[in-house]
């Protein structure tokens, strides 16, 4: 389509090299930027060969957890085919042949419209054209014809950016496919923007398209929430449009592209239910069928809209009624079968021995049995010595062992059934790793730690904690444990934020004001104590210091040991080495990751949570604001605005303390960024002497 274009309106079109000529290109070219020392191999090899290198589309960092209210989908359509044409980007545009190293520049407005934006408008045009037909025709038949020329339509389109940015297109121009992936970037973050200025909370978003809590429960009330979003998106634009692509009733969202929901469509005035997975387990080829069943009854159980309670009950259940089917031998062997892909010849693997499937066929092709590329190979791991590769074995020979081979149960538990089923239950807090295993008849202990793989690289910043709810934020760190002066009893400081059985109260002040005794938590909970008296606080606040100090160390302490473990709940090794693979685990053959037993982040939050122990004012002012707003919901209610009321020892004690903590939190570059010119170097930072490393 383009050479004819192109080749109509009189201009030169990319010559066509064949794979020789473009290599010796490459090689040429490669020997220039390199000073005329190139190897004739271009530069670029290993993983990356023949990818983009461009930055692609932008992917949010999901917020995950489990969400039982309604979520919607909102999805550009036909996106970079539609930025194409509302920025006018083609060949006749765009100066790409100025561009070194930086971004094209978007064209003005009022340049003449280029062909490749023409030749997109006719072909999307097109598919409007049949996609109304589809939308109108009620023969099966037609319908599914009118379908599959609309995707075929769609497919040239996108094809349209693709050879862009394809490196063996004869149209390849990486500025001209650089700049569309940057415009859709910038469109979806914009989205989101606009999404959030409108109340509404974005909880992931993936290159076209954006997902929204909406937090409710009406689909009348997610229809208008959807419209007024769009609307406000939409007229941004003159070619670009959003549309609602979904509605999710619950949703489980456990990292990039990876979820499940319970859609909702309306049908003829009905809600019709269905289900929607990506990137899960479930629709991998690399699990047993047994994994598959397991890993479907959970996911049914965590969308089907029961009682959090029932829901973790029933999946606990479950488990421990599969266990006992495998005990007794009532799972058939077909549900133990594994399969995977032969991707070249079994003798051409230089790893074929850690490898189960290529093992397999080794010995299918040493029993005489033709082996070939792309055939799958099913295996089943039985008992015995060696790795798990040395005891896979073809299905048909555990059959004709008569016996002597047996399935091994135990690694299918945990290797197979245990880690999708703990990926799936982590934003449950009712349930964990360590209690699937104990339902699995598992040893708990051995993945007492896994619940904490997938929140281990977690990126939430945890600076701003004003707005959130304490409890929530600090509910893993360890509270502070102080003795009492009076009556030598040990028991865990509260802080200002733990009422400790007192509760809050208010007094109408001279002046018309109302106040609110800020509870303090310095009072000794035992009932037969005096409490805290006057001569011994400046002695309390010794002690206070005193304690916070020794636990600070043993927390800073407890991180520099470096002690991390494997994500993989088979492996299970427990190690201070240091992985050089991106954090991969260091023991052949797994496919794990090291996470650190007591990260930066738990450190930092633990050093944040004893901070808030003092924090009189911020605490304070979020009980005042809670209560004024109560107030303010209330049309009836005359009473005036809070104000704080303190003792005033208790205060000066308070203020002490959290100055302490803030001198200590000072020394952690934890989330600082130096920015004074010495510190750059070109594109580096360099360590300044006498002033630590930079965060």
């Amino acid at each position: 389509m383009l050479l004819h274009e192109f080749f109509k309106l009189d201009f030169i079109v990319p010559e066509k090299f064949t794979g020789k000529e473009r290599k010796e290109k490459e090689g040429s070219n490669a020997s220039e930027e390199d000073g005329g020392e190139g190897n004739g191999k271009g530069k670029k090899s290993g993983r990356n060969k023949g990818k983009p290198q461009y930055a692609g589309g932008l992917v949010l960092e999901p917020k995950r957890g489990f969400y039982d209210k309604f979520v919607i989908l909102l999805d550009f359509n036909s996106l970079y085919p539609s930025i194409i044409q509302e920025y006018n980007i083609c060949f006749t545009t765009v100066e790409h042949w100025k561009v070194a190293g930086n971004l094209a520049e978007v064209p003005e407005t009022s340049a003449q419209p280029g062909i490749i934006p023409k030749v997109m408008f006719r072909l999307l045009e097109r598919r409007r054209a049949v996609k109304r037909l589809l939308k109108s025709e009620r023969d099966p038949l037609k319908r599914e014809q009118y379908d599959i020329r609309q995707k075929a339509i769609k497919l040239v389109a996108n094809s349209m950016y693709g050879c862009l940015g394809f490196k063996n297109s004869r149209f390849y121009c990486e500025p001209l496919a650089a700049l569309i992936t940057s415009q859709g970037r910038d469109i979806l973050q914009r989205s989101v923007e606009i999404t959030e200025n409108l109340g509404q909370q974005v909880i992931y978003g993936d290159t076209d398209s954006i997902m929204i809590n909406t937090n409710c429960d009406s689909v009348s009330q997610v229809h208008d929430i959807a419209k007024n979003i769009k609307k406000e998106i939409n007229k941004r634009f003159q070619i670009l449009e959003i549309d609602l692509d979904g509605i999710f009733k619950n949703m489980l969202l456990l990292r990039k592209k990876k979820y499940a929901a319970l859609t909702v469509e309306q049908v003829d005035g009905k809600l019709v239910y269905g289900k929607t997975m990506k990137g899960l387990d479930l629709v991998r080829r690399d699990w047993c069928e047994l994994s598959k069943d397991v890993g479907k009854y959970v996911l049914d159980q965590i969308l089907s809209g029961n009682a959090r309670e029932g829901v973790v009950f029933n999946i606990h259940a479950y488990l421990e009624a599969v266990n006992q089917a495998i005990k007794n031998n009532e799972i058939t062997l077909d549900k133990f079968i594994i399969t995977k892909a032969l991707t070249k010849a079994p003798k051409d693997y230089p790893d074929a021995k850690s490898q189960p499937h290529v093992t397999v066929a080794l010995a299918m092709m040493a029993a005489g049995q033709s082996v070939r590329v792309g055939d799958v190979i099913p295996y089943i791991v039985c008992r015995g010595e060696g790795s798990m590769s040395q005891r896979a074995y073809h299905p048909q020979a555990i059959e004709k062992a008569g016996g002597s081979l047996e399935i091994d149960t135990d690694w299918y538990r945990s290797n197979q059934i245990l880690p999708p089923v703990t990926r799936l239950i982590a934003p449950i807090e009712e349930t964990d790793a360590g209690r699937v295993a104990f339902c699995l008849g598992l040893d708990p202990r051995a993945f007492q730690n896994q619940s904490k793989s997938d929140d281990a690289n977690n990126d939430e910043d945890p600076v701003s904690v004003g707005s959130q709810d304490y409890e929530e934020l600090f509910k893993s760190c360890k509270h502070l444990q102080v003795t009492c002066p009076e009556c030598q009893q040990q028991f865990g400081f509260p802080g200002v934020f733990d009422l400790q059985g007192e509760s809050k109260t208010t007094s109408v002040n001279p002046d018309g004001t109302v106040s609110a005794a800020v509870p303090t938590g310095l009072r000794c909970p035992n009932a037969q104590c005096a409490g805290v008296q006057a001569h011994h606080e400046p002695e309390l606040e010794v002690r206070l210091a005193n304690r916070l100090t020794l636990d600070i160390r043993q927390h800073v302490m407890r991180f520099y040991e470096s002690w991390t473990t494997c994500s993989e709940a088979s492996c299970g090794l427990r190690t201070r080495q240091i992985s050089l693979r991106n954090e991969g685990c260091i023991r052949r053959g797994c496919n794990g990751k090291l996470i650190p037993e007591y990260s930066d982040r738990e450190l930092y939050l633990q050093l944040l949570y004893y901070r808030s122990l003092f924090d009189v004012e911020g605490v304070a002012q979020n009980m005042i604001k809670a209560e004024n707003d109560r107030r303010r919901r209330d049309a009836s209610s005359t009473q005036p605005q809070l104000t704080l009321d303190l003792p005033p020892s208790h205060e000066q004690i308070f203020s002490h303390l959290y100055g302490h903590m803030e001198r200590i939190l000072d020394k952690s570059a934890y989330y600082h960024i130096r920015l004074r010119a010495e510190w750059f170097v070109g594109k580096n930072l360099k360590k300044r002497a006498g002033h630590g490393q930079p965060q």
